[in-house]
This record gives structure tokens, sequence and C-alpha cells, in this order.
């Protein structure tokens, strides 16, 4: 077995998951102290949608009509801050 085949079968061992998150929306949650779902039930959104934003899975951004989209708005007015500080 040569160097190049070994590599091949060592790699096969792993899955690697990257899990990339909103670092804003973390660090002010965990600032105010809440969990997942006490944040969206306080903002006033859903648990899937706030935890698709700090996921980092929902674009806050609407293309079709140039704007934000209001859930992003409204969990960036909780915090006192614009969607783009977010």
């Amino acid at each position: 077995m040569n160097e190049s085949s070994m590599n091949d079968e060592a790699i096969k061992d792993f899955h690697v998951i990257v899990k990339i998150k909103n670092n804003q929306l973390v660090e002010r949650r965990e600032s105010y102290g809440a969990s997942v779902s006490q944040m969206a039930e306080d903002i006033g959104v859903s648990y899937s949608c706030y935890l698709a934003y700090e996921n980092m899975k929902s674009d806050p951004y609407s293309r079709a009509n140039g704007e934000w989209k209001d859930t992003a708005s409204k969990i960036a007015g909780f915090f006192g801050v614009t969607p783009s500080e977010l």
C-alpha cells in the first residue's frame, strides 16, 4: 500500500462538521442571559426563525425589494442597533 492510499483510508475515518454562527447575535444573547428559545420569545419571533439568523441560515436582507427583512429589523431593534450592525 502506498502513502497516498493510506492517507485516503485515514481520511475516511473522519466526518467534519463546520458550524458558522453570527457572533454578534450569539454574544448579545449570551450577555442578555437567555437561551435561544427565551431570546426568540422575548423578541417576539419564532424559535426557528431566530435560530436561522443566529446560525446564518437566513439572509436578513431582501434582494427583491432592497430592504432589511422585518424579522431582521425586529431583532436589531430589540438590541437597539440597526440590522447592518448585526
